[in-house]
């Protein structure tokens, strides 16, 4: 049988871990939606934006703005 010292030494080691885990999974996944959930509004405004210049017929996919150049590929 087990002595008391020996449960209660496996039951922290046991929370410690919970915690641990619990830290790890709280902190992954946030960062994880806010990443695809970013690559997703990139994907969607530059196909807005195709089919914005479409529409007005503009042949070059690029236009100038405050910080440069934004090029866009052709499809």
């Amino acid at each position: 049988m087990d002595s008391f010292f020996e449960r209660l030494a496996r039951r922290v080691i046991v929370l410690i871990l919970f915690f641990f885990f619990t830290i790890i999974t709280l902190g992954i996944y946030p960062v994880y939606f806010i990443i695809t959930r970013i690559e997703d509004t990139i994907k969607i405004q530059t196909e807005i934006l195709k089919e914005l210049r479409q529409m007005n017929g503009k042949e070059t996919d690029s236009f100038e703005y405050d910080g440069g150049t934004a090029t866009f590929l052709k499809k």
